[in-house]
């Protein structure tokens, strides 16, 4: 057959419209597949995935579609590689380094309201067996499935996953000192343990414990927790110094602005969240649109703003907690802005 049409990552990447970069690169990688050219389909994988960090930009349930794909290559390609060869070596290498992104996909499959919870129990049960088939530590297992259990506001699972995540022994494909640390902050905090919250954040806050993503990814508990214990000030210094960081830094890091600009609102800094919201909203708009959780904690974020977004907010609560089998996030809405909710 003939090859599918170059793919420009660059060019996809530099796609504005969410919607139209989702619909452009599904259709290169179906296009890919319909002409058996595999070659273009792991280039666009790869892509979509993303290489040293994750890639933000596509929905997540294509991502994890792109995993399993990536991971079946991967193995067919080893399967028939002559033993011992460094075709052999070379797709072993490729598995694991895919095995790794398992970590950045199968936490965050609640983003998607499209992924079912049937479908999220599958990738769950493929990441154990590619983690088992490497003989490796279920450590990364047991903590993707504690951020998961988070993220669908299920309390009783995420307290059995993480104890089985604290019980089990770290390896090579376990996460880096600073990245583990924040989960625990980030465990302690959906719990309601923000004693806890503040001192496991203490080493990522003094610079002990840092890396790429964190402290980034970490200031949104320890700001609200410190709200919550009754430290506004404190709260107030910290969400300053979190918004300078995350918006001076060299990498994407507006997805992460909208739990900030909730606080600043919280603690009636509403001068620091309305100008925060004109310098930032399209970028974090185009940024998180294409997955249902990000969106709503963007919508959120404007609620205190603009009373009429709390109809959205609620819509796509709805949504997720449908999918969850609870009502987590209707009730954090109802916490949030004291409206009563429909369940």
């Amino acid at each position: 057959m003939d090859k599918a049409k170059p793919f420009s990552p660059d060019e996809v990447a530099n796609i504005a419209d969410a919607s139209r970069r989702m619909r452009v690169t599904v259709d290169a990688f179906n296009q890919a597949m319909n002409a058996e050219d595999f070659d273009t389909g792991r280039e666009i994988a790869e892509f979509v995935l993303g290489d040293e960090m994750p890639n933000r930009l596509f929905k997540i349930g294509f991502q994890w579609h792109c995993l399993n794909w990536l991971t079946n290559y991967y193995r067919n390609s080893y399967v028939q590689s002559e033993e011992d060869s460094p075709e052999a070596d070379a797709a072993l290498r490729h598995l694991l380094n895919t095995a790794w992104k398992y970590k950045w996909v199968v936490p965050k499959l609640p983003y998607d309201t499209t992924v079912s919870r049937e479908e999220i129990e599958q990738a769950n049960q493929a990441m154990r067996q590619l983690y088992d088939d490497f003989q490796c530590s279920r450590e990364s297992v047991e903590k993707a499935l504690t951020e998961q259990s988070i993220l669908m506001g299920d309390v009783a699972a995420a307290r059995e996953h993480f104890a089985l995540w604290q019980a089990a022994e770290a390896d090579d494909l376990s996460d880096c000192p600073a990245c583990e640390q924040d989960s625990l902050v980030q465990y302690y905090h959906f719990i309601g343990d923000y004693a806890q919250v503040l001192s496991c954040a203490e080493p990522i806050l003094s610079g002990e414990l840092s890396c790429a993503e964190v402290p980034h990814i970490t200031y949104q508990y320890v700001v609200d927790a410190l709200i919550r214990t009754g430290r506004p000030e404190q709260a107030e210094e910290l969400l300053e110094e979190a918004f300078a960081l995350i918006t001076e830094s060299d990498e994407d890091n507006v997805h992460l602005l909208p739990p900030l600009i909730l606080a600043a609102s919280q603690l009636g800094r509403l001068d620091w969240a309305e100008d925060w919201l004109d310098e930032y909203s399209d970028d974090i708009f185009a940024t998180i649109s294409n997955n249902d959780l990000p969106y709503f904690d963007y919508i959120t974020c404007i609620v205190p703003l603009k009373d009429d977004a709390l109809e959205n907010a609620q819509q796509v609560a709805q949504e997720l907690d449908q999918r969850n089998g609870n009502s987590y996030y209707q009730d954090k809405l109802t916490l949030l802005f004291q409206k009563t909710m429909l369940h």
